[in-house]
């Protein structure tokens, strides 16, 4: 077998530019691209636009009340507790006496009469007990 006497086959040569055309922008197959606009900040708090967002979703939030509970019959008031132990009244207390709130009930009593120090922390009085 002779190899330099076989014959290569050759290719026809056709420029690519013809077997495969290079796409041009404009139009493409009839689609359109979407042109992208500048987009600005707006301000949400403006009433315009507060009233656009709640026409779009629907109803606004409405207002809660509570109704705050008045105890005008409470013949004592929150400032002139009386003692659980001797009924002193904190309005007539020495100044610089401490007193204690009883974790359980919430009623006060004075340090000197639960006989504890200063600092005690959950404090339940006798009654409680």
């Amino acid at each position: 077998m002779d190899v330099s006497n076989k014959k290569t086959s050759r290719l026809p040569m056709e420029p690519i530019s013809k077997i495969s055309p290079v796409p041009s922008i404009s139009n493409c197959n009839g689609i359109q691209r979407k042109q992208n606009f500048k987009k600005t900040p707006t301000v949400l708090t403006t009433s315009p636009f507060l009233k656009e967002l709640r026409q779009k979703f629907g109803k606004e939030k409405k207002e809660k009340f509570y109704e705050t509970e008045m105890f005008d019959d409470l013949d004592v008031d929150a400032d002139d507790c009386p003692c659980l132990y001797c009924n002193e009244l904190y309005s007539h207390s020495r100044p610089g006496e401490h007193w204690l709130k009883c974790q359980l009930c919430n009623k006060w009593a004075h340090t000197d009469c639960a006989e504890l120090n200063n600092r005690a922390k959950n404090f339940v009085c006798d009654v409680c007990k």
